[in-house]
């Protein structure tokens, strides 16, 4: 396991992402929406500017305060 910080003292494993992506892109708001209604939505912002969203392996989405360069950053160590 290799934690990765995102933000509000949270850490996930590094080696369950799929895909990491900025929470301005075109079609974040219809995935947040999809996984609100799948319940498979997290937010671990506590009321922050979210900044980016990660998609686990196991389809579970999460929502950052970290912004996406940052994660890639700390995940290529």
């Amino acid at each position: 396991m290799k934690p990765l910080f995102i933000g509000n003292d949270v850490y996930i494993d590094s080696n369950t992402i799929f895909c990491i992506m900025s929470a301005w892109h075109p079609k974040a708001k219809k995935l947040i929406a999809q996984a609100k209604k799948e319940n498979t939505f997290f937010d671990f912002t506590a009321g922050n500017a979210r900044q980016s969203i990660i998609i686990l392996n196991t389809g579970n989405i999460i929502i950052s305060t970290v912004l996406p360069n940052a994660l890639t950053d700390s995940i290529k160590g």
